[in-house]
């Protein structure tokens, strides 16, 4: 089976990606510190160098790192890797409501690459990518054109499954 998921050459509108944005900075963090940082990458440069170290390409990639030293802290536990998360979260379900398909890869797989090929500051540590663009016809998976906001209940436990009130 020769399944494929790829993005049209067509880039989001610079309106939709700053609501995007904004739902990433909207975002709750711990004690609302805000250790993030989005790096937004659209240069053909920018793209090449993601493209060879994930093997992914899209229109539009938004890099999210954090900063150990401005999250908050407590013991041995530090936030920006959770905090990145529901930054990106937040633009996640945000594209996805624009009907902008998108894709979510975690640091783990190419971390030290990407601070290395974008040079990133010391202290901006890479936690998530996310790809934006639309999907090609012939790509797997659903589209986010395909979800209106009626059709998360439809994958979702039943209220009563979940809430209990006492």
């Amino acid at each position: 089976m020769n399944e494929k998921l790829e993005f049209k050459d067509k880039k989001i509108s610079r309106e939709d990606l700053n609501r995007i944005l904004e739902a990433g900075i909207l975002s709750p963090t711990a004690k609302s510190l805000q250790p993030q940082k989005i790096y937004v990458i659209e240069s053909k440069e920018g793209l090449n160098k993601i493209q060879k170290i994930t093997n992914r390409k899209s229109p539009t990639v938004l890099m999210v790192c954090g900063d150990a030293e401005k999250c908050y802290r407590e013991n041995h536990a530090i936030s920006y890797l959770q905090d990145c998360l529901l930054v990106s979260i937040h633009m996640i379900l945000e594209a996805t409501y624009l009907g902008i398909d998108n894709i979510y890869d975690r640091y783990l797989d190419f971390g030290n690459k990407l601070e290395k090929a974008f040079k990133l500051d010391i202290n901006s540590m890479p936690v998530s990518l996310i790809y934006l663009g639309y999907k090609t016809d012939d790509s797997i998976g659903w589209k986010a054109s395909d979800f209106t906001c009626n059709l998360l209940p439809k994958r979702k436990k039943d209220i009563n499954e979940i809430v209990k009130y006492i």
